[in-house]
């Protein structure tokens, strides 16, 4: 058996499907991890809740008990809203990290001196929260808010809601808030905005769309905080802009989905996730299955 194997995963379009599906080839990944490596240690980061992250963990248990008479289960780090919330192999939070009223007021005058065609939602652990236009005799123009607002998360297992302003501000006043995504209705602004931004506020990102995301911790911290700051040995899955960082920092990086400048960070652009375990493992196929479960039986007991 190898030392060690040392793997981070995005979630959303990397290890699930849009409708929290595992995707073909991830139970078997995992499988090989446990039968290649002595003390595999493996990391979901996500932009989403850590509540998803333990849910698809679940069903890769479930699919390695199924299929590969694994038991024993394994256990993952999770970094959930962005590397802002981190957890250990237990489940125990080791950071838990929010945004600031200095902060929050800062970047809430950057974006209003840009632009008043902006919305700032504040992410919480429940949910996404933003401050409704002043008027709502256009219907239509608040359709149109909640429907770019679906933009920000797509697979987001929380709601997204209009808020009162004094509700609004007391959450962030609470150090409720984990990040904050700018909605912008003008992409030219938009770009403005981020420009203003960028370099000085930690955990910035931004998407093809209409969306800035300003976190109080990011990805590749989050990676740091668990595996150090020398990544030579550490392995990067994911398919998003925000994964660009760690893949570039990882020693080995793999790119999912059609984003041409994430699918240039990585080492490897691939297909699909069973194109995986091809590469790291040499595995085309899952024939030869049952000896191997047996192999691992043994090796549990």
């Amino acid at each position: 058996m190898k030392n060690s194997g040392k793997f981070v995963f995005d979630l959303d379009g990397t290890l699930i499907d849009n409708r929290g599906r595992l995707f073909d080839g991830v139970a078997e990944f995992f499988y090989y991890a446990i039968i290649t490596y002595k003390e595999p240690k493996f990391m979901i980061c996500t932009g989403n809740s850590v509540e998803k992250a333990r849910q698809t963990i679940v069903k890769i248990n479930k699919e390695l008990a199924k299929n590969y008479h694994y038991k024993s289960g394994i256990k993952f780090y999770i970094s959930a809203f962005s590397g802002t919330v981190i957890y250990d192999e237990n489940g125990n939070i080791i950071k838990n990290n929010t945004i600031n009223n200095d902060r929050f007021l800062q970047i809430e005058t950057t974006v209003k001196d840009i632009t008043n065609n902006s919305y700032i939602f504040l992410c919480c652990k429940d949910g996404i929260y933003y401050l409704p236009p002043k008027t709502f005799s256009k219907q239509n123009l608040q359709a149109q808010i909640l429907k770019l607002a679906q933009k920000i998360n797509p697979s987001c297992d929380y709601n997204i809601e209009p808020i009162k302003s004094e509700e609004y501000y007391k959450l962030v006043n609470l150090g409720k808030v984990h990040s904050l995504k700018v909605l912008s209705l003008d992409k030219q602004k938009k770009k403005e905005i981020f420009k203003t931004l960028n370099g000085g506020f930690y955990g910035l990102s931004v998407n093809d769309g209409f969306v800035i995301e300003v976190s109080a911790g990011s990805k590749l911290s989050a990676i740091n905080s668990i595996f150090g700051y020398d990544l030579c040995d550490v392995v990067y899955m994911g398919n998003d802009f925000n994964d660009i960082e760690p893949m570039q920092a990882c020693g080995k990086s793999f790119a999912f989905g059609n984003n041409e400048e994430v699918k240039k960070s990585a080492t490897y652009a691939l297909n699909q996730f069973a194109e995986v375990n091809e590469i790291i493992f040499n595995k085309q196929s899952t024939k030869g299955r049952n000896k191997q479960n047996k192999k691992l039986c043994d090796a549990e007991k």
